[in-house]
């Protein structure tokens, strides 16, 4: 993201994505599990992220070219742990 950030203009649109596809609830289910909590996340397939609709894999670049990160979800989360 950073190097988006200090980049040159796009003069368009930038998607920026991770290198992993999951549902949004997979990716919470990840972060309650990282964080200790042992509770359940049951998605709701009617739910809508700000008026859109989600599929199995959750928010998705549009773009056939988006910037990949290369941090994938499991070394983040234990980042953000390390700092408690």
């Amino acid at each position: 993201l950073a190097d988006v950030v200090m980049g040159s203009p796009a003069n368009g649109v930038l998607e920026v994505a991770g290198p992993e596809s999951l549902s949004i609830a997979a990716f919470v289910g990840k972060a309650l599990v990282a964080s200790g909590d042992k509770r359940t996340v049951v998605a709701d397939p009617q739910a809508r992220y700000y008026g859109a609709a989600l599929d199995d894999l959750g928010l998705k670049p549009r773009n056939p070219n988006p910037r990949i990160g290369p941090t994938r979800f499991e070394e983040w989360a234990s980042r953000g742990a390390a700092r408690k």
